[in-house]
């Protein structure tokens, strides 16, 4: 009756949350601001905007068709406290690091990163320009400069004030930074990676003795500032050593910002935000007892248990940390647990066969750190961390199967257990699916009998 109990509680449980977990999942509050700056209020999915910049799915209510825009459609968007821009824009398609620009040419010769690295010395020489720069490569000269092509996409405002910095990332990962005075004329401050085309030199090369490779890091984005912000004069040695770094540039846009009475100066924080995510999960799985110890003293030890059907029905609670792009979270888990499992076997000593079983209904608490390994509609994940129970209640009976004793198979049963968890799944629209492996410490009290329970599980949540 038990057993048919929970497995109903899980059929409604999908059932009532079908359509919840076929619904789209990333859609947030929002406002849309058309061409002519009228604004619709609603929900935009910006589940894959950090790798999608280009395109964004809006709707009214959850009953209403979704649309699509693009940055030529709409002038912009606000969402969670952010605030994107369209605009049409120059974008630099040239490497976006040293190793990046190593591997494109190594790769040719057909060899291992590693291995190139190991066999060369590799320095990175920074060079502020302040004209073209022009390099010899052969019997020609060419000047370095970045690689552009027009791209239309939803630029992130990351300060707002006199000057602006907004930023997008392209689907190869490249975060890009553009600085303007207002929204419409958007300049990318610019940082290109060159070395010398070595690819015909190292298929002859002598990998027993060290070859120097220098890379030539040209930080244009310095003589642009200066010549931007030309009217802070005493900015020139912040911007002198300045990093390409999203916080660096943040920095310096807010004090030249900071010295004119007209500008905000307002760095948009909203991303840093922690995010808070309720539910509910039903889910089972095959759970398997095993005892060891001495069969004199412990029968149990002798019982081979089956592997039983586990249930779990409950709720959970995730806060999703602001830090590495919302990758990690805090994901707890409160949850009642059930299982029945029957075995039998034969001591060695005195060769006596037995039969047992063991049920067991417990409450569970499972803190687990979770991490997202992509963003976008289907996010897959990996997760790891504990477990702790206490039985509600339990049953034990362990049966002599030569004289028809019967007795309970531990007569000092754990209340409760810990344990290991590890898991991974697929997060999809509103809710997901989830794999989990679970190693527990048994629930024998006896010094002289250990135990252990090892369950491997599937579950369906759905938030609220």
């Amino acid at each position: 009756m038990r057993v048919r109990f929970l497995v109903s509680l899980i059929f409604i449980f999908i059932v009532l949350n079908s359509n919840r977990l076929l619904s789209q999942s990333y859609y947030q509050p929002g406002t849309i601001i058309a061409s002519d700056n009228s604004e619709k209020k609603g929900f935009i999915d910006t589940g894959g905007l950090n790798k999608r910049p280009y395109t964004i799915h809006f709707r009214e209510n959850d009953t209403s068709a979704i649309l699509t825009f693009t940055p030529l459609t709409i002038k912009g968007f606000k969402t969670g406290g952010d605030y994107y821009i369209s605009a049409i824009v120059m974008s630099d398609t040239s490497p976006r690091s040293v190793s990046e620009l190593l591997k494109k040419q190594i790769a040719e010769i057909g060899m291992m990163e590693r291995a190139f690295n190991e066999s060369n010395n590799i320095s990175v020489q920074r060079i502020t320009p302040d004209g073209p720069v022009r390099v010899e490569s052969g019997d020609t000269i060419m000047t370095l400069e970045p690689v552009n092509v027009e791209v239309d996409v939803f630029l992130k405002a990351l300060v707002i004030g006199r000057k602006n910095l907004l930023t997008y990332t392209d689907t190869d990962f490249k975060q890009h930074f553009y600085i303007s005075d207002g929204m419409e004329s958007c300049q990318e401050l610019n940082r290109v990676f060159y070395t010398n085309d070595f690819t015909d030199q190292l298929q002859v090369y002598n990998w027993q003795t060290n070859r120097f490779i220098t890379v030539y890091e040209i930080e244009f984005y310095k003589t642009q500032l200066l010549k931007i912000m030309s009217d802070r004069p005493d900015m020139s040695e912040s911007i002198g050593k300045l990093k390409y770094t999203q916080k660096a540039l943040e920095n310096i846009v807010l004090e030249y910002n900071s010295s004119f009475s007209d500008s905000t100066g307002i760095l948009l924080k909203s991303s840093s935000k922690m995010v808070y995510s309720f539910g509910i999960f039903a889910g089972a799985g095959a759970t398997k007892l095993s005892f060891e110890g001495d069969e004199s003293g412990h029968p149990v030890s002798a019982i081979d248990f089956d592997n039983a059907l586990s249930y779990n029905i409950g709720s959970y609670g995730e806060v999703i940390f602001p830090k590495y792009n919302h990758r990690f979270s805090l994901y707890t888990l409160l949850s009642m647990n059930y299982f029945m499992t029957k075995g039998s076997g034969t001591t060695v000593i005195g060769s006596v066969p037995y039969y047992s079983e063991i049920e067991i209904l417990s409450a569970r608490l499972t803190p687990m750190i979770r991490y997202r390994l992509l963003k976008g509609d289907l996010v897959p994940f990996v997760s790891m961390g504990a477990f702790f129970t206490y039985n509600i209640k339990e049953f034990d009976s362990i049966i002599n199967l030569k004289t028809g004793d019967i007795n309970p198979a531990l007569e000092e049963m754990k209340k409760g257990q810990q344990g290991f968890v590890a898991g991974a799944g697929l997060l999809f629209k509103n809710g997901g699916i989830e794999l989990r492996f679970e190693k527990g410490n048994g629930y024998s009290n006896y010094i002289s009998l250990s135990g252990s329970e090892t369950t491997f599980s599937f579950s369906l949540f759905s938030a609220f």
